[in-house]
């Protein structure tokens, strides 16, 4: 279990976790970037590893990128970065994350293999973007099985979700 103990500032990568079983609680702290080209959390190692109670500024590729198995967001906020979350392996659970003005390509969520859980998130756009932005949307090319969508907010310009090729269960999201 790791804390963060205060906010922190970077314009690089700012963690990266290349372990198992690894819960990073960020107690409400900022992890802030310049709007660069890089990550706040980078999960490259490990499986079943957990992020939590963190604030995501100024990102300019995404607040937290998963490359790997059994990684749960859960509580986080993710402001004006250029794309929430990047979830690449399957497994992945998305709990009670608030999402708002990430760029106007990807709003919110990127995800590739299936079996990834998204419930009771709120994704908010305030700024009118392109009416092909999607709070959620497929990884270009890929085909995702399993995928449990529920109780989601939207309140933004474009499309919830974006699904193509992919198969699931999408329960009382508004």
């Amino acid at each position: 279990l790791v804390y963060l103990g205060n906010s922190i500032n970077k314009t690089t990568v700012c963690i990266d976790i290349d372990g198992s079983n690894v819960i990073l609680d960020c107690q409400g702290y900022n992890i802030t970037g310049d709007s660069g080209p890089d990550l706040g959390v980078s999960i490259t190692g490990g499986n079943n590893n957990s992020i939590k109670n963190c604030n995501f500024y100024l990102w300019g590729s995404s607040g937290v990128s998963s490359s790997k198995n059994y990684t749960t967001i859960q509580n986080n906020t993710f402001y004006n970065n250029g794309g929430g979350l990047i979830l690449l392996q399957p497994y992945t659970y998305v709990y009670n994350n608030y999402f708002e003005n990430s760029s106007d390509i990807v709003l919110g969520l990127t995800i590739s293999p299936g079996n990834v859980e998204i419930i009771n998130n709120t994704f908010n756009w305030t700024t009118p973007g392109s009416s092909s932005t999607s709070a959620i949307s497929l990884a270009s090319g890929k085909y995702i099985d399993g995928i449990i969508f529920d109780n989601n907010k939207f309140y933004f310009y474009g499309s919830g979700i974006s699904l193509t090729a992919s198969s699931g269960d999408v329960n009382e999201n508004f």
